[in-house]
């Protein structure tokens, strides 16, 4: 039921979520810099469908990030267009374990700031 893994680098940010609609939708993008900056490195997933809206149940997840992404991410967002509908919960540990963030979020300019700080922590996440 939850979607493979699936990853790749691209020029830009743009080209990114552009190449990911047309797996499925974007859905959530990572940012190696605060405030959504996407002149450093930034991580695209998309899935085969939105997200419900609500927490449960969790509709995708991700138990570990592809190689050179854990504990890197600084700022997130799951606003993107075509909007998926998704909020993501981000752990400090492969396998969905470790507190970090230790809530849903639709987005965050400074991942430092969330509960627990999540600022270049997350190794794992799931969305719903």
């Amino acid at each position: 039921m939850y979607p493979n893994k699936t990853w790749a680098t691209f020029p830009s940010l743009q080209a990114a979520i552009d190449a990911g609609n047309v797996a499925g939708i974007s859905a959530v993008v990572f940012y190696d810099k605060y405030n959504y900056d996407s002149t450093g490195a930034t991580l695209t997933y998309s899935v085969s469908q939105r997200c419900t809206g609500s927490i449960l149940p969790i509709e995708h997840r991700f138990p570990n990030f592809p190689n050179g992404w854990n504990g890197k991410a600084s700022s997130v967002s799951t606003r993107l267009s075509p909007y998926a509908g998704c909020n993501v919960w981000m752990s400090a540990d492969e396998g969905y374990e470790g507190e970090c963030g230790n809530k849903w979020i639709d987005k965050h300019w400074d991942l430092n700031q969330v509960p627990y700080g999540c600022d270049n922590k997350a190794s794992s996440f799931e969305m719903s």
